[in-house]
Parts: structure tokens; sequence; C-alpha cells
């Protein structure tokens, strides 16, 4: 029995690129938000011995594991300025963390979460 050709003009190799990157960022954003909210982790801060948690104690939620995604987003267009910012933060919050209300902690320190919004910023020594 013979089959008759597919009938439409073949994708090229762009074409079939940005679909793959679609999906990958889609996967990633499933993950990413899903494991932020299921867990309070990402794959990565599993890996690393770091938690999320929210600046008032709460559980986290879709929307704030939503915006931390977008934030993350928004925190990587200028140059990963928004990352860079951890570097010089008082309590070592990226811009995404700012606009999520999240830290992140090493989970060793997992006792410490509850209080964690009570706590006033570690103060810097002059000189």
């Amino acid at each position: 029995m013979r089959r008759d050709p597919p009938v439409g003009q073949y994708a090229g190799a762009i074409s079939r690129a940005v679909a793959f990157g679609i999906d990958v960022a889609i996967i990633s954003v499933t993950v990413l938000v899903v494991a932020a909210l299921a867990l309070g982790e990402t794959p990565g801060d599993m890996l690393m011995g770091l938690r999320i948690v929210r600046t008032d104690g709460k559980r986290m939620n879709l929307r704030r594991a939503l915006l931390r995604y977008v934030g993350c987003l928004l925190a990587a267009l200028p140059l990963f300025l928004g990352f860079l910012w951890i570097l010089v933060d008082e309590r070592r919050q990226g811009w995404h963390d700012k606009i999520a209300g999240t830290y992140v902690l090493y989970t060793a320190h997992d006792s410490l979460r509850q209080s964690i919004a009570h706590r006033p910023p570690p103060k810097r020594a002059h000189g």
C-alpha cells in the first residue's frame, strides 16, 4: 500500500528552533513556578541548599511564584542588573525577590523562617 506524501512546505531550521525555544520556555516556567509554589524551592535551590520564603512568613502561593518569575525576567533585562543587586542589598534580595516579597535562605536556617519578617536587617560595619 502506497502512501501519499504529506501536503505542505517542510519547516526550516529557524522555525523549528523557535518552536523548541517556546517549548523549553513553557516547560521551564511550569517547573520553576510549580516547584517554588509547592516546595518553596526551585530545582537549583534544592541542589544549593536554598529555600524561598515570603517576607511576611506566610506560605508561597501561585501569585507570589508568578510574580517572582516575571521579576526574574525583568531583573535579567538590563544586563542582569536585577540579579547583581543581590551583591549590594542588605537582605541579599534581587529585584525579583523585592517584586514578589520573598527572601532566599539557606535551608540550614529553616528554623528562622517564621521570624524572618520581624528581624531587622543586618548592620554593616563602618570603617
